[in-house]
């Protein structure tokens, strides 16, 4: 690891995690940034670790991280976030990052981050490890439903009604209504708004299908 790239809109931490670094790793390059149109402007050095705030004016935080995952194949990526909830992991599903760690972290995370990620491994704070395996645990529960309440499922979230749900499959409106009973409880929710949001909390849900 020869390079560093810290991009946060905040000085104050930028200037924290710099010195943490460069405590800990005297000879590497760390260059920074305030925002996404900066970082890009650092597409032209040779950058092995992009410590990236998701909330960054300039620019959109998914574009970037996918034009350096394809510009920079080989580099790391580290999201540095306030935020911990489940739509993290599902906003950047699609993108190669390799390490989360909250920003009400201990310091010492940050530098086991960049330790794991220098041996090619990856790594996930405390916080961050919290909310995956809560997800892993929803995602499991996603899996027990029967093939017909998947399918019931499916057409909830694509916004359609019992009746529109019971021609397509073919079925009686009663036998939708049971199905989505039977959803309400194993979401442990009580309407579809409901299981709307605790299905679409926790990933794509049509993957698991």
């Amino acid at each position: 690891m020869n390079s560093i790239l810290i991009a946060d809109d905040h000085p104050l931490i930028v200037k924290s995690i710099f010195s943490l670094i460069r405590e800990v790793f005297p000879k590497v390059t760390i260059y920074t940034a305030s925002n996404w149109k900066e970082v890009q402007l650092t597409f032209i050095e040779k950058i092995d670790v992009f410590i990236l705030d998701l909330e960054m004016p300039c620019g959109d935080a998914a574009d970037t991280i996918e034009h350096i995952n394809c510009k920079f194949p080989k580099a790391k990526v580290l999201i540095l976030t306030s935020h911990t909830q489940s739509w993290v992991f599902q906003g950047l599903s699609e993108l190669k990052i390799d390490a989360f760690v909250s920003k009400l972290s201990e310091p010492s995370e940050i530098i086991e981050a960049l330790v794991q990620l220098n041996k090619n491994q990856l790594f996930m704070c405390t916080e961050f490890k919290r909310v995956y395996s809560y997800i892993k645990k929803e995602i499991t529960g996603f899996e027990q439903l029967t093939k017909r309440e998947k399918e019931v499922l499916t057409l909830i979230l694509d916004a359609k009604s019992t009746k529109e749900i019971a021609l397509d499959l073919s079925v009686s409106e009663n036998t939708i209504e049971t199905h989505r009973k039977n959803l309400f409880l194993k979401y442990e929710v009580k309407n579809v708004v409901g299981l709307v949001n605790k299905a679409m909390g926790y990933g794509n849900l049509k993957r698991v299908f």
